[in-house]
């Protein structure tokens, strides 16, 4: 699993992940996947959010830390949203924002592109 190799501050540390399989009634094989992750107890919302400049420029700041150390690994996140965003509360209070959910990233060739500045 992609996620279990990630560690950096702004992205969701996976403690364990492993594959069950079941079988459904109608005799079809199922595969279920469980990953274990750290505990995120801030959910964006939009009364998370509450419309403040700070928080918002928070967000995208952790956000895009995140998102540069997956390309310094020329891994590609290709599924960002609101709902794979979360954050971590310290006990001051602070709340360090993080990526999750890695079930589209992809590792990128680093020959063949352009970045752009």
């Amino acid at each position: 699993w992609m996620s279990m190799d990630l560690r950096a501050p702004n992205i969701v540390r996976t403690v364990k992940t492993f594959r069950t399989k079941r079988v459904l009634p109608s005799g079809e094989q199922q595969t279920l996947i469980w990953i274990f992750s750290e505990f995120l107890d801030v959910r964006l919302s939009q009364s998370t959010v509450r419309g403040d400049e700070g928080t918002i420029r928070d967000i995208i700041h952790d956000a895009l830390h995140g998102l540069a150390y997956m390309h310094s690994r020329s891994i590609a996140h290709l599924d960002l949203k609101v709902g794979n965003i979360m954050g971590k509360r310290s006990s001051k209070g602070e709340i360090v924002y993080k990526l999750l959910d890695f079930g589209y990233a992809q590792k990128m060739p680093r020959s063949g592109f352009v970045i752009l500045k």
